[in-house]
């Protein structure tokens, strides 16, 4: 029924703006997609939106993962490469799996689209996740102290030495 919903979707969007943000469409708002708020949440945005839609949504994603990748390849250290090249993997696999699975290329398995499924840990996952990435980003340069230690204290007693 996923790839029937999808495919119902057509090339701009079928429903109103009205029906579409209340769940009042054909399959989507009926028993006919199972766990239509989490497994299937692509199925549903592509029976809304249409293909056109479903392009940008995947336009967007492509957008997030490219710039994680920029960031990685700035990044000041291995580890922070790592960190972001890990996060670009999870990332991408739940949007191949999930997009996946909804047009019948992969098995169910209940793994979330990322930003979009029904779910606060899948959000908050990916929400700390982006924010690690951002750290890295920030973090390009190397902090270098030259302050003595002993000047830190005496200035925090406002000593003059």
């Amino acid at each position: 029924m996923a790839k029937l919903a999808i495919a119902s979707g057509k090339f701009f969007p079928k429903s109103s703006f009205a029906d579409i943000i209340h769940g009042n469409t054909q399959l989507s708002s009926g028993k006919f997609i199972p766990e239509a708020h989490t497994d299937f949440i692509f199925a549903v945005f592509a029976e809304n939106w249409g293909f056109l839609g479903s392009v940008i949504l995947l336009i967007l994603y492509l957008n997030i993962l490219y710039k994680a990748i920029k960031i990685s390849k700035v990044a000041k250290d291995k580890f922070g490469q790592y960190i972001v090249i890990g996060i670009v993997t999870m990332i991408a696999f739940q949007i191949f799996q999930n997009i996946g699975m909804d047009i019948g290329l992969m098995p169910i398995t209940g793994i979330p689209l990322p930003f979009m499924s029904y779910g606060g840990t899948s959000l908050l996952t990916n929400v700390i996740a982006i924010g690690l990435i951002l750290n890295v980003s920030m973090r390009r340069k190397k902090l270098i102290f030259k302050v003595h230690a002993f000047a830190c204290i005496f200035y925090l007693l406002k000593i003059n030495i």
